[in-house]
Formats: structure tokens, sequence, C-alpha cells
């Protein structure tokens, strides 16, 4: 399970490193936000840490059970968790549109299928 998991980890967030540099602003206003240039800069920014977490699924996708596998798990779990929470929150406090709900069930979905990767007890 790890291995597909950590596939479309490497997937989703090789697409959000290509979305958040090369349009910023565009992939705000997806999600029905406004976009300024703060918005683009901190989009660039954020961009190189989704190319980070793609390059460790990637490399660690056909990692053994070990601890270290499972710290990716849980970091990852609570990475994309926290991300699904914000993205609820956006939209029920009305900064994102009904779009931002189908992405955060994604991110949720992705969350549990990382928490569900190690090898807990």
């Amino acid at each position: 399970m790890f291995k597909l998991t950590a596939t479309i980890g490497t997937a989703m967030c090789a697409g959000l490193f290509l979305l958040c540099f090369f349009v910023p602003t565009t992939f705000v206003m997806l999600y029905g936000a406004s976009a300024d240039a703060g918005a683009a800069f901190m989009g660039r920014r954020a961009s190189v840490l989704f190319l980070g977490l793609a390059v460790i699924f990637w490399l660690a996708r056909d990692a053994e059970k070990s601890a270290l596998r499972d710290a990716i798990c849980f970091g990852a779990a609570v990475a994309f968790g926290g991300a699904a929470l914000t993205g609820f929150w956006s939209y029920f406090s009305g900064t994102s549109g009904p779009q931002m709900i189908l992405s955060a069930m994604g991110e949720a979905g992705l969350a549990a299928l990382f928490f569900l990767s190690t090898k807990r007890p």
C-alpha cells in the first residue's frame, strides 16, 4: 500500500509544484480566492516545498517497513490532513469557493492513505 500511496503523493506534489511555480495566481483563483502579488510570491515559495515532498515520496516509495518510513508516513499524514482542515475552514469561512471541498477531500484521503501505510502495532 505504501508504494501506491507514495506514488500518488509524488504525482500530487509534483503537480502542485508546477501549478504554484508557473501559474501561482491562476492556481489561487481556481479555488475562488483573490490572487495578488503576495499570493503569487507565497505560491512560488511554497512550490519548492511541494517539489521536495515529491522527491522524498518518489525516492522512498520502495522502502521497507521501518521507523524512517513511518516518520515519512506520519509527517505526510499531518501535512495533508492539515491542508484538508485549512481547505474546509477556508470554504466554510467564505474565503474560497466550493471547488475547495473537492481538493480538501482529496487531501484528507491522501492523509488517510499515508496513515494506513504505517506499521502500527
